[in-house]
């Protein structure tokens, strides 16, 4: 039903699809897939499977919610906030990151 509804709003008011690609936020997609990515490997090689048994086999409610917590900070620390290279520049997006041009300058 979503579907329909945006289908129909798309050809009743036509929007600049080149201005919604310009204004779409490209920090956030790349995270979003590199997340994904991330996950797709730690279930590939079984790591989630592996944390879900240890986790099932702890009794205390109260000690298995503070091991999920540090499992959630450690994958937290892994993956970067914005971009790999956030780190190296306190300006956003850091030049290393923007689209390279003939007169772009070396990454810090």
């Amino acid at each position: 039903m979503a579907l329909l509804i945006g289908l129909a709003l798309q050809m009743v008011l036509r929007p600049d699809s080149r201005r919604a690609v310009s204004e779409l936020p490209w920090s956030a997609v790349l995270l979003t897939s590199a997340i994904m990515v991330y996950v797709g490997v730690l279930e590939r090689t079984g790591t989630l499977k592996a944390i879900a048994e240890h986790l099932g086999g702890i009794d205390n409610t109260l000690l298995a919610v503070l091991a999920v917590s540090y499992i959630a900070a450690v994958f937290a620390t892994v993956e970067p906030r914005r971009s790999p290279c956030s780190a190296w520049s306190s300006h956003w997006p850091p030049r290393c990151c923007r689209i390279p041009t003939r007169h772009a300058s070396p990454c810090c």
